[in-house]
């Protein structure tokens, strides 16, 4: 019965919303709270932006954080809609609807406000007044407090005593908690990197944020020298801060007597033929991912001697070509960033240069942009203030990759500019550097032309078709097709027949040795790409294939490997570029098992079938040595139901890709035996680490003892597995 009063409720509340009676449908949501049952409001959040009835988004939200305020999912994914219009640059239609919003939940409206000012770099100084208002106040959430607190010191550069006094009063609020730790560090290192040392040592008193001090530079520097911490982290990231501080000074200094030749990633050059002119500079600067294959040396070089790279791509790192003396990292401040610094160390290593851009040179373009400056427009202010006549600029048109019949932004491969910038305005200041007239003079403030980057069309859901469900496989296979149908039907419509508009491939555990279900994935993408649609292959091992389909490959929208195995092969073999993720079973949330798992407790190892390559299948262990172990059959078990199983073991005996995955998830050891791809040493060469495999029974003993002997290796794995950001349905 109560059940049924529900549906009842729900249903009035969707035709009270498309009527938007908005009185009416918080009194039915109420009354559904109060029943302790939810309304999913997904499907109605869909139709608002197939019918462009973007007002009556935000009075939905309004409701829904009216009437359980304390639910962070609404929140989370009112700051989802705040990205989709952001990304495309409707900033208006986001501030008009949070003020809606904030007649429901102040608190919340006010944490997505700074969230979306910070997240989009809408500087000016109308937006820092609201800003510091709101964070005096207090109405806000932990996470927007550190963004607020970090908006205003990068629109000032500097801590003054009004941010002071809003740092520590942030930290004690939130002190004892993660937020708590990262608001001191981040306030203890922009103190340290203005010597600022005696009120730097009151905040490291306490204990609490010592374990995450090494992530700060300045602090890591401020602690190894008064020998307060002499951990390995704290001494690299010491000498890392130094190195940069040198080889910045030294990098600008030098820049006068060579001549330079910037090369951006616009589309701009195609078909110019300037490559050699290109090549016949002493220094050849390019950004980023950048490709300087044979099919674009003629237009845009191939010679390259510094890579500039945001703090966003810091990946490309592994991609700098041999002859790379230098890299630039971009970002509104690195040095203060706090932030895992293992991929710039790296090139510290490498004895390669590292240099970043003097944070005068950000405040000044943010002043007059009132936007984040791109990489590209920093680096050519850079160069134009530290040199004269030797400094001339390729690939840059700014305005072209905006628009509603917008360019791509990068030359190599169809990618959507980002709405963080002013482009219209770096176009303006662009053109006063490549005159030599220079922006000593330059007062005026340049604001963003009108609202909207992109056409209004490009915020309709998408019909989206995924392709390579093998839930019927294994739980493990299940996890992964359930979190591709969450993320993708989060703001899109999933179908199932051929009119789409996009076609997800899950490339999974097949797409090796040209077997048939490698051969049939190929063909839809294939088809998928003849017919003009967007086309992705995901969550793939990539192995031993034959060259049939390297035009599909090559047209294809985005790549996502499961290892750097798979990833070598699609370039070596293909010469098709691939992102590396784990794979997708591992973002999907396993939340804690009820009750005490006892059966879990009493047995603390478990053992899985494995890939037998004399039967060319899975089988299990057999023998008296083996029966002691309780035995998993992932085809009867659920995704959950196994990541918590294993939460309360000891060791898993598997040979399954995904049940070590399951593993990893529970953070617990594993003996694994290989399977009949490169999936399993890919992902190990992935984490850099040397997990022993098992090529027989017989090692299972040793590599049991070994796993219980060398637990950091496994958290490694973790930790490598934890630093990658969950896979999303992007919108190019």
């Amino acid at each position: 019965m109560k059940l049924e009063v529900f549906r009842i409720y729900k249903r009035r509340i969707y035709k009270s919303m498309e009527k938007e009676k908005w009185d009416r449908a918080y009194f039915l949501w109420k009354l559904c709270s109060v029943m302790k049952k939810n309304y999913n409001y997904q499907t109605q959040l869909k139709n608002f932006f197939l019918t462009e009835r973007f007002d009556s988004i935000f009075h939905l939200y309004k409701v829904a954080l009216k009437v359980e305020p304390d639910n962070t999912k609404h929140l989370v994914n009112l700051k989802r809609t705040c990205r989709r219009f952001g990304d495309d640059g409707f900033f208006n239609i986001v501030e008009n609807g949070l003020k809606v919003v904030k007649k429901g939940n102040e608190k919340a409206a006010n944490s997505a406000t700074v969230y979306f000012y910070m997240r989009y770099g809408l500087f000016d100084n109308e937006r820092l007044k609201e800003i510091k208002k709101i964070l005096h106040a207090g109405t806000v959430n932990d996470e927007a407090a550190l963004l607020g607190l970090r908006y205003i010191w990068l629109m000032q550069r500097e801590v003054d005593r009004p941010l002071s006094e809003l740092y520590l009063k942030y930290y004690k609020e939130f002190r004892g908690s993660d937020a708590g730790r990262q608001l001191a560090v981040e306030y203890a290192t922009l103190l340290a990197q203005d010597e600022r040392y005696d009120e730097v040592g009151n905040l490291y008193a306490h204990d609490e944020i010592a374990d995450v001090a090494w992530k700060s530079l300045p602090l890591s520097k401020y602690l190894h020298d008064t020998s307060q911490d002499s951990g390995v982290k704290i001494k690299e990231n010491a000498e890392l801060y130094e190195y940069i501080k040198k080889g910045t000074e030294i990098f600008w200094s030098s820049v006068r007597t060579k001549n330079f030749a910037i090369v951006g990633n616009s589309s701009c050059e195609k078909g110019k033929e300037r490559g050699e002119e290109i090549n016949s500079h002493s220094e050849v600067v390019r950004f980023n991912h950048f490709k300087i294959s044979s099919d674009y040396k003629i237009d845009y070089g191939e010679k390259t001697t510094v890579a500039v790279i945001n703090i966003s791509a810091l990946d490309a790192i592994k991609k700098i070509p041999a002859n790379v003396h230098t890299v630039i990292i971009t970002a509104p401040d690195y040095l203060t960033t706090f932030m895992d610094h293992v991929a710039v160390i790296s090139l510290m290593k490498k004895n390669i240069k590292v240099v970043v851009v003097e944070k005068g040179v950000t405040k000044k373009l943010i002043d007059i942009l009132q936007a984040s400056p791109s990489s590209g427009l920093q680096i050519c202010y850079a160069f134009s203030l530290a040199a004269t006549e030797k400094v001339s600029f390729y690939g840059f048109s700014f305005t072209d990759q905006i628009g509603s019949n917008a360019s791509s932004s990068n030359y190599f491969r169809r990618s959507k500019a980002s709405t963080r910038h002013n482009w219209h305005g770096e176009k303006e200041v662009f053109k006063l550097l490549a005159e030599k007239i220079g922006l000593k003079k330059q007062k005026q403030k340049i604001v963003r032309h009108g609202d909207g980057v992109y056409s209004e069309k490009t915020l309709q859901p998408l019909r989206v078709k995924i392709l390579g469900d093998h839930t019927k496989y294994h739980c493990g296979s299940a996890a992964v097709f359930k979190y591709f149908h969450m993320e993708v039907s989060r703001e899109h419509f999933v179908v199932q027949d051929d009119e789409y508009d996009v076609l997800i491939v899950n490339g999974e555990g097949s797409m090796h040795h040209n077997k048939n279900n490698y051969r049939k994935k190929m063909e839809a993408l294939r088809e998928a790409v003849e017919k003009g649609k967007r086309a992705e292959l995901l969550n793939t091992v990539w192995q031993n294939n034959d060259n049939e389909y390297d035009d599909v490959l090559k047209k294809l929208d985005r790549i996502v490997v499961r290892e750097v195995k798979s990833q070598e092969d699609l370039w070596s073999n293909h010469g098709v570029e691939s992102e590396v993720l784990p794979d997708f079973s591992y973002f999907l949330k396993v939340p804690e098992a009820e009750g005490n798992a006892k059966e879990a407790l009493d047995k603390k190892i478990w053992v899985t079938d494995f890939f037998s390559r004399e039967f060319d299948s899975f089988v299990k262990l057999t023998g008296s040595e083996y029966a002691k172990y309780p035995y998993i059959d992932m085809k009867n078990m659920g995704w959950n139901e196994l990541v918590q199983l294993l939460r309360k073991s000891e060791i898993l005996i598997t040979g399954r890709h995904h049940a070590m995955y399951a593993a990893c998830k529970a953070e617990i050891p594993f003996v694994i035996f290989p399977g009949n791809t490169h999936k399993i040493e890919g992902l190990f060469a992935s984490a850099g680490i040397n997990i022993p495999m098992c090529n027989s029974r017989y090692d299972i003993a040793n590599n049991v003892q070994w796993a219980k002997n060398n637990p950091q290796a496994y958290q490694d794995l973790f930790s490598w597995m934890k630093a990658h950001k969950k896979w999303t349905f992007k919108v190019v």
